[in-house]
């Protein structure tokens, strides 16, 4: 019950701060991470749950839901219109050669499926 609650509270503190992060470095996806490591079994241990729990996939999802609306309502259309070619590559080339360069070694390395 802690954990709904927690994630709650992050939840409203990361949507109430987004016009904020919006103007300096910070994102949600970084108060959401903050949160989990100040609040997880590395840091107050207020909310004790482990990786493999099965909600962990749920809260998962609902956080990048929530990133992907507040950033995604920030978006302009004319700066996307005007600097596609930027984000094709991101999307493209990049993102698939991250997942490559991180999964490669979690797998060989640390036998993750």
């Amino acid at each position: 019950m802690e954990l709904v609650f927690v994630f709650g509270l992050l939840l409203l503190l990361s949507v109430s701060l987004s016009g904020l992060a919006a103007r300096t470095v910070l994102s949600t996806s970084l108060l959401f991470l903050l949160g989990g490591a100040l609040l997880g079994n590395g840091g107050f241990g207020v909310v004790d749950i482990e990786a493999q729990d099965p909600v962990v996939a749920i809260l998962a999802d609902i956080a990048l839901f929530t990133v992907l609306i507040t950033d995604g309502q920030r978006a302009s259309l004319p700066a996307l219109k005007e600097g596609w070619r930027l984000s094709g590559r991101a999307l493209g080339l990049a993102m698939p050669l991250t997942m490559l360069l991180i999964t490669l070694p979690a797998h060989f390395l640390l036998g993750l499926d």
